[in-house]
């Protein structure tokens, strides 16, 4: 949580408020420092996740960074470059945290391309207006279960077939998926309980309805998915996790259209905050139901990444 906020808006903040209290005497430093100031910004607000940080975050310090621009133009240094060691240091500086966030900026922007591989094309699993997606896309950038597609370590060959997941939560009117700071209780999350629906045409393969869901922040790493349900679709599973307890709705070998209940989603398994985990597979081993090789989805045309509203 701390590393969290760090990165998200202690660094951003830092970087606005060094241009604006410190503005540099010369104009490739200044220009250095405005261009390093804005990469920051739009680097945390699309790589970040903002759930408990509210999502509104990024534009209160945009507001902040227009502040700074506009004070340091008054400034008009005259000097073109840099005229002591110091001067020269903090250029390099800002020149550095350019080139930093450009490469992570640019690895973001690259995970909303759609992978290769065939894709599978899905209806929304959860109704509303408030969704968002936590995680999503092709690289780790912006999804952790991209960390998957790494086969060199041996406990992720179980799991490659969640490469491309995603995680959807909903949002509260305050711009966090909770009515407060990270409360222990799932109910105070905006996505708990709401209806899992079947995003297509198949039969399920495999259910779990016994796992609890767990106090906010504390995970259940035994059975990571929780409870769950998997359907197989024209040959491709398709797998909704971290159900409600008791919620499921369907059982092994029931075929079900787009639209019928599933479930709802809980806080069951490897879930620090109530949201509803997806992702799509070929069939993996009896040994390991998600080792098998992740395919895309999409949803209204659309390859979901981290921050888009869903």
């Amino acid at each position: 949580m701390a590393t969290l906020i760090l990165l998200q808006v202690a660094l951003p903040l830092a970087v606005i408020l060094w241009l604006m209290v410190w503005p540099l005497a010369n104009r490739l430093g200044l220009t250095m420092q405005m261009l390093a100031a804005t990469l920051i910004l739009l680097t945390a607000a699309r790589v970040g996740v903002w759930t408990i940080i509210p999502v509104w975050t990024p534009y209160a310090l945009a507001a902040l960074l227009l502040v700074a621009v506009v004070k340091s133009f008054r400034q008009r240094p005259h000097a073109s470059r840099p005229s002591s060691l110091a001067s020269w240091a903090a250029t390099v500086a800002a020149m550095t945290m350019i080139l930093a966030a450009s490469g992570l900026l640019f690895r973001a922007f690259s995970a909303q391309n759609r992978p290769p591989n065939s894709a599978i094309v899905l209806a929304r699993p959860v109704t509303g207006n408030d969704l968002r997606v936590a995680n999503g896309g092709s690289n780790t950038s912006v999804n952790a279960h991209a960390d998957t597609l790494d086969l060199s370590v041996l406990r992720h060959r179980d799991w490659t077939g969640q490469s491309y997941g995603i995680d959807i939560v909903a949002m509260h009117a305050n711009g966090m998926t909770s009515d407060g700071f990270q409360p222990s209780d799932p109910v105070r999350y905006a996505v708990f309980g709401r209806p899992v629906l079947a995003p297509c045409n198949g039969v399920v393969v495999a259910t779990r309805n016994d796992r609890p869901d767990l106090p906010v922040p504390h995970v259940d790493r035994r059975v990571m998915t929780g409870n769950l349900v998997t359907l197989r679709c024209k040959g491709i599973e398709v797998v909704m996790a971290h159900l409600q307890r008791s919620s499921v709705a369907v059982t092994t070998g029931d075929r079900v259209t787009v639209g019928t209940l599933l479930g709802r989603v809980g806080n069951s398994g490897l879930s620090d905050e109530p949201h509803l985990h997806m992702h799509a597979q070929t069939p993996g081993t009896a040994r390991a139901p998600h080792s098998g090789r992740p395919v895309p989805m999409l949803f209204a045309g659309r390859f979901p990444v981290r921050n888009d509203k869903f």
